[in-house]
């Protein structure tokens, strides 16, 4: 899953699979999410339901395309291309830790038992940050690819 399949591998059954396991990720996470939402997991966020429903569903947008990003950044750009917070975000496999920083609060919030002992910075903290750092890594990339194709539109019409 890690790696490109070389060339005498059936690359249309690999593609299915990786496709079926992150599709299933996917899917589960944004069921998780709205069973946390009926059930009041995210209450702490804001009193009003609206506001609540819109920073949760932005949170989840921007980590499931921060996960994407992390996982393609290495095969989409030449390592000449890549800036300082892409090669860290590259190296150290932002897509396996950022979806933990998601789905173990989330597991707090699922079960009362488990978060009645604990302070709820254990799990707000995490989930704060990981949403945080999507919303900065997709801004990062929405920007550096709006002004790519700024500077692509000047060379070609300029």
């Amino acid at each position: 899953m890690f790696f490109k399949p070389s060339s005498g591998h059936n690359d249309i059954l690999s593609g299915f699979f990786v496709f079926g396991f992150y599709g299933i990720g996917f899917i589960s996470s944004l069921m998780l999410t709205i069973k946390l939402v009926q059930i009041g997991g995210f209450d702490w966020v804001s009193n009003q339901s609206g506001i609540r429903n819109s920073i949760v569903n932005l949170g989840w947008i921007c980590m499931t395309m921060a996960t994407l990003i992390c996982l393609d950044i290495k095969d989409t750009l030449h390592p000449g291309e890549l800036n300082p917070f892409s090669q860290w975000l590259a190296i150290n496999k932002g897509f396996i830790w950022m979806p933990l920083l998601m789905l173990v609060p989330c597991l707090f919030l699922l079960n009362t038992h488990l978060s009645a002992g604990i302070s709820p910075y254990v799990y707000k903290m995490p989930l704060i940050i990981g949403f945080g750092m999507s919303v900065l890594i997709v801004l990062v990339i929405m920007f550096r690819g709006l002004k790519k194709i700024e500077s692509l539109t000047e060379y070609n019409f300029g």
